[in-house]
């Protein structure tokens, strides 16, 4: 038999297991104005953009990024995000998840 408390650590470590729903989040971002990058605790971050843009991702460097479809970023959290050559803030959406999007 089981303790309340060894109920509840396994009842926990379940949970870790289980996927969890993915989160989403808009954020605003130019070349003056980035966004660290944060997976919030999940395992992919994906980035969804209304336009095509160039992004710059710091010592990463830069790179075109497709418009209208969900890219796994992929790169180590706290590297800063921003455009290049676009002075005006641009809207990007980001779907954090536990799971590979297809």
């Amino acid at each position: 038999m089981c303790t309340d408390d060894q109920h509840a650590e396994l009842l926990a470590a379940l949970k870790q297991l289980a996927p969890r729903e993915p989160s989403y989040k808009t954020i605003l971002i130019s070349d003056t104005q980035g966004w660290q990058l944060d997976y919030a605790g999940y395992k992919h971050l994906y980035m969804w953009l209304p336009s095509s843009l160039t992004l710059n991702f710091g010592e990463w460097g830069t790179g075109s990024v497709q418009a209208q479809v969900w890219i796994d970023v992929g790169i180590k959290p706290g590297i800063k995000l921003f455009t290049s050559g676009q002075a005006t803030l641009v809207p990007v959406m980001l779907k954090f998840s536990d799971e590979v999007v297809p």
